[in-house]
């Protein structure tokens, strides 16, 4: 199952998508101000050409504003997609 990972909790952006095993392709943007400019840009260069199952979006703990922008972009997707959506929290992540 291929995954597309979503995390703007706070000022980087991390996306990436992975199956099971490996990670296929990831973009990093690190400290950013602006933040909304450059997500979906990296969303379509990491998605380009590759099909995914589901999203996992990071719902916290962070920036509310980062956060908001994450979670609303990954809804957007998985409704106009017709894709699964996870939240999971960034705690879990590092874990």
């Amino acid at each position: 199952m291929r995954t597309l990972y979503i995390d703007t909790h706070l000022n980087d952006l991390n996306i990436i998508l992975f199956n099971d095993t490996n990670i296929i392709r990831e973009e990093h943007i690190i400290n950013k101000k602006n933040n909304s400019s450059f997500l979906m840009p990296s969303i379509e260069k990491v998605i380009s050409d590759e099909n995914y199952d589901e999203i996992l979006v990071v719902n916290g703990p962070g920036s509310f504003t980062g956060v908001r922008l994450g979670v609303t972009v990954a809804r957007t997707l998985a409704y106009t997609m017709n894709k699964k959506i996870k939240c999971i929290d960034y705690l879990d992540v590092m874990h």
